[in-house]
């Protein structure tokens, strides 16, 4: 206990040097001229994702208001690490900037050897949104609830399949948290997009999957699939007439997708203060509000310290359900 109480302290104290400490790296005002040269963001996945979809737009807001480039670098690989490392090992000057997903909480426990420190070598800037999770099933399974899911995973045993996405990624611990919590067993089938993914449920090869809501929101207006509940604590303005895990008895629960934004350590405060001060703003436009909502996102666009705070609470939960579900470092 002693041994996991320091550690938990020096996580806090890295954490809170890559967010506080940037005051006094360059200058410790904001340049009345920042930004004046383009800014980088790297998005460490494909394009056509929640975090480029959300980069590009907060680009082109950032664009208009400061009238500067924004360059959307998409540098994909290892589950968001490559793009990640690259940006942690950039020069801290407000220029360049990653976007983080759910993969960057697991870090520790999906890697043994990223090669950065994922809370100490990135300083948060704002979390910008979250996505639910939906659990669904085919229209012709019997199962109509989480309730009757359940019930047949504890038939079944371990021969039932659940569909996820990304290895450490939210689907990933989704189906974990479900089997640690309402003590059921299933086999993780663990794809490398929601397209496959969503052949297979919709196929009948799968018994349910835990799917970004944008992958499946389609599929379930058009009657392939059935939506039992959302992952969120609150409901989804996409699905109202869906509960959320909590209302379907799991109280406990509650993951999802999220996009957030990150400098390296030892960018300006200053700098980052404006720039998350700006995001809100942009986020909050109605045009902006209305396009990442009918996505199915949840707005946050909180500060660097609520995010700082968020990071260390999450990346302590999800360890957790990783390491006593067995997932290991590769």
């Amino acid at each position: 206990m002693m041994h996991r109480s320091i550690q938990t302290r020096r996580s806090l104290i890295a954490l809170l040097g890559a967010t506080l400490a940037t005051s006094f790296a360059g200058s410790v005002h904001a340049k009345d001229d920042y930004p004046n040269k383009p800014i980088r963001i790297v998005v460490p996945f494909p394009p056509g994702g929640g975090a480029d979809i959300t980069a590009r737009l907060l680009g082109k807001g950032l664009e208009d208001v400061w009238k500067q480039p924004v360059i959307v670098e998409n540098r994909e690989g290892a589950g968001g690490m490559i793009g990640a490392r690259q940006v942690a090992r950039s020069k801290p000057d407000g220029y360049t900037f990653v976007t983080s997903v759910f993969s960057f909480y697991t870090f520790p426990v999906m890697f043994k050897n990223p090669g950065f420190d994922s809370q100490a070598d990135l300083a948060p800037v704002s979390l910008l949104m979250e996505y639910p999770l939906v659990v669904a099933v085919t229209p012709d399974s019997p199962v109509k609830s989480v309730a009757e899911l359940l019930a047949l995973l504890k038939k079944q045993r371990d021969a039932a399949t659940v569909g996820v996405t990304v290895f450490g990624g939210a689907g990933h611990l989704a189906a974990e948290m479900l089997k640690q919590q309402a003590g059921v067993d299933t086999q993780v089938v663990v794809y490398k997009g929601g397209a496959p993914m969503a052949v297979d449920l919709i196929g009948g090869r799968l018994t349910f999957a835990f799917g970004h809501i944008a992958a499946l929101i389609e599929h379930a207006r058009s009657g392939r699939v059935r939506v039992l509940a959302v992952t969120t604590s609150n409901r989804s303005s996409l699905l109202p007439d869906v509960p959320t895990m909590a209302e379907a008895g799991l109280s406990a629960f509650d993951i999802s997708e999220i996009v957030g934004l990150l400098a390296p350590s030892g960018t300006p405060r200053p700098v980052v203060d404006k720039l998350s001060a700006e995001l809100r703003t942009i986020i909050k436009s109605p045009e902006t509000r209305d396009r990442l909502e009918k996505l199915g996102a949840i707005l946050v666009a909180n500060t660097p310290d609520e995010y700082a705070a968020s990071i260390l609470e999450r990346t302590k939960l999800y360890t957790a359900v990783a390491r006593k579900a067995g997932i290991t470092p590769e």
